[in-house]
């Protein structure tokens, strides 16, 4: 009898849990598709739970360049959505047995993402950032010197049949294992290299490949702790914490094929790793994690009431200086990234459209916090018609006159029409959705004509479906429901003829229904 890997309704129905809970990808906006699949999800999990994996053929990812600091980037993988609910089911029914063989929370070693039942039953992935900044300074009394080490390229660098070896190992599971690798070989572009740094569950995967790295260094004594690739050691002495680097470059290399950045690993007394940790003089990193502890409750990202809040955190919002921060932050060669996000982020969750000055002159140097932008531009929504579409106006003219806007920049200022109509731009967005190299550049201009509705745009969309596919393709669906109501009608009753209800077309046929039901 053939070996057959399947998933039941429940393991899928959590897998569409835990993607609404953490985001469906890192460094892209949320894609309306997976509205869609909860709009068919009952025809749609009856589709997904008879499909055997170990024969299942995932779709190439769309790919982008995403910038970091200065002249350092990271790609980037949005994977398709039926693939990515499949791929994180089956990784999500492998987690338990990583999460076993992981060193225990208690022991406070590793502190990276952690996945465990909340009081729904649901499974949940926790970061436990600031248990590894408090077992740093609960170190600073006993060890003098400190030693911090970074892998570099991580994601893009981990070897595939490492990792399958690696999770076969713990999991025990060798069918559901090879399941899982087809997805990630097809995402590797066949070279058999990366963990996509798309899809959320990619760092549980992660964490798995670490486990004997961990384990060793353990093995050994050594003092350390770890958050996903960054790890710091503690000695008594310069050349003890000099002795661990060199035992855990070494293991890297030989069982991993991994290195150490050389440009961020170093030796410090560790005082100074604490400095790093808690920036204690910084007046600014000071107000900034009290406000993101005592007002949005230890998450920069929660939306908050200023009408809601009691006189002492209302104080504290009044005492910041947000433009202040912002020009600050901005003043260096190398922009302080953390604090012009918290400052976006604070603006944005309070409802503020203010500075928006200083944003739009600063454009060219905020490329690595473009999403973090695309959220505090939401804001301006609540303008008047006139200040919006100048803003707007601002931004279409960065999109398209600038001498070089990366993708990825693109894709999130492009967001604010994708998700308002008042932002305009009708002439400018038309161009990019018609003339624009990258195809999820253009379906953010293509969301963006749906809701402004424009007949003659429309029909330009319609007309060039033949021509488009997955995510551009569906965009255009999407913007085709403000077609005039006769026009809408034949247009998806023609589609839905074509599109059948198989796992293989599945995507497209949830996103004609879901159309249909805006309509």
């Amino acid at each position: 009898m053939a070996v057959e890997v399947k998933l039941t309704e429940a393991e899928l129905a959590e897998a569409v849990h835990f993607i609404g809970s953490h985001g469906f990808a890192h460094y892209f906006p949320e894609p309306f598709e997976m509205k869609a699949l909860g709009h068919s999800w009952d025809r749609a999990k009856a589709i997904l739970s008879k499909v055997n994996l170990l024969n299942y053929a995932p779709r190439p990812p769309l790919k982008l360049t995403a910038p970091k600091q200065k002249f350092a980037v990271r790609p980037i993988k949005l994977c398709d959505p039926i693939d990515t609910v499949l791929f994180t089911a089956l990784a999500l029914r492998l987690s338990p047995s990583i999460e076993a063989a992981r060193i225990p929370r208690r022991q406070r070693i590793v502190h990276s993402f952690r996945l465990s039942k909340t009081s729904s039953g649901h499974l949940e992935m926790v970061s436990e950032w600031d248990q590894w900044v408090k077992a740093i300074r609960d170190r600073e009394d006993t060890h003098e010197f400190a030693a911090k080490a970074d892998i570099v390229d991580f994601f893009p660098r981990v070897y595939l049949h490492r990792l399958e070896n690696a999770l076969v190992a713990t999991t025990h599971s060798e069918y559901d294992v090879r399941a899982l690798m087809r997805f990630l070989e097809v995402w590797s572009d066949g070279t058999s290299y990366g963990i996509p740094i798309g899809p959320k569950i990619c760092n549980i995967l992660a964490e798995c490949l670490l486990i004997e790295v961990d384990d060793y260094l353990k093995s050994h004594g050594l003092n350390f702790i770890r958050y996903v690739d960054d790890m710091v050691f503690f000695g008594k002495t310069y050349k003890e914490c000099l002795q661990a680097l060199y035992i855990l470059a070494e293991r890297l290399e030989q069982t991993q094929g991994l290195s150490l950045n050389m440009a961020k690993t170093k030796i410090m007394k560790t005082e100074e790793l604490v400095a790093q940790a808690t920036d204690p003089d910084d007046v600014n990193a000071s107000l900034r994690s009290r406000i993101i502890e005592e007002v949005f409750g230890g998450d920069p990202y929660n939306e908050v009431d200023y009408e809601d809040l009691d006189d002492e955190q209302k104080a504290l919002l009044d005492s910041v200086n947000a433009k202040k921060l912002l020009e600050d932050a901005l003043a260096e060669d190398l922009v302080d990234l953390p604090m012009v996000t918290f400052v976006l982020n604070m603006l944005a969750s309070l409802r503020r459209p203010e500075h928006i000055d200083i944003v739009l002159e600063n454009l060219d140097r905020l490329l690595p916090v473009s999403d973090t932008v695309a959220r505090f531009l939401g804001v301006f929504d609540a303008l008047d018609p006139a200040s919006r579409a100048k803003i707007g106006s601002q931004l279409l003219a960065y999109v398209r006159g600038s001498e070089f806007v990366p993708d990825f920049q693109a894709v999130w200022l492009l967001e604010p029409f994708a998700e308002s109509p008042g932002w305009n731009g009708l002439a400018d967005l038309r161009t990019i959705a018609r003339d624009h190299k990258n195809r999820y550049v253009r379906r953010q201009a293509i969301l963006a004509l749906g809701l402004i509705g424009d007949r003659s745009a429309l029909l330009d969309l319609k007309s060039s479906i033949d021509d488009s596919k997955d995510w551009e393709w569906r965009a255009i669906l999407h913007a085709c429901h403000s077609l005039p109501a006769d026009e809408r009608t034949a247009f998806f009753s023609k589609l839905a003829k074509s599109v059948e209800w198989r796992v293989e077309t599945l995507t497209d046929r949830i996103t004609i229904e879901y159309v249909r039901s805006l309509s």
